[in-house]
């Protein structure tokens, strides 16, 4: 069986960066809204594609992330889109209008990862 990646460690900061594949399985271990941001469904498809999160699109975000935080992302149905960091707080993320909440490194369109 060949060996997969699930997350790299970043030599700059020492904090695990995951694939698509070691977001999948975390969604799938960790209860919503745990490690979560949602989006609103009408821009879903976009992130989906691989697109940055914008602060104005975010529903519900885990109160204990914290900017630079890995960071599923998922639509109100809690089905995994992408995989990101974050670049704002929790408060920031649901007050703001302007600005990246967060940005995204891999999506399920595998067209994007």
């Amino acid at each position: 069986m060949a060996s997969q990646v699930l997350a790299t460690i970043r030599a700059t900061d020492g904090r695990i960066v995951l694939t698509i594949l070691g977001a999948k399985r975390l969604h799938a271990a960790v209860k919503y809204p745990r490690l979560r941001a949602t989006v609103h469904q009408e821009i879903a498809h976009f992130i989906a594609e691989g697109r940055t999160l914008f602060a104005k699109h975010v529903e519900d975000v885990d109160p204990q992330l914290r900017a630079g935080d890995e960071v599923l992302i998922v639509n109100n149905k809690d089905e995994l889109l992408a995989v990101g960091v974050a670049q704002l707080s929790p408060q920031e993320m649901l007050e703001l209008t302007r600005g990246v909440a967060v940005k995204t490194r891999h999506s399920i369109d595998k067209r994007k990862t």
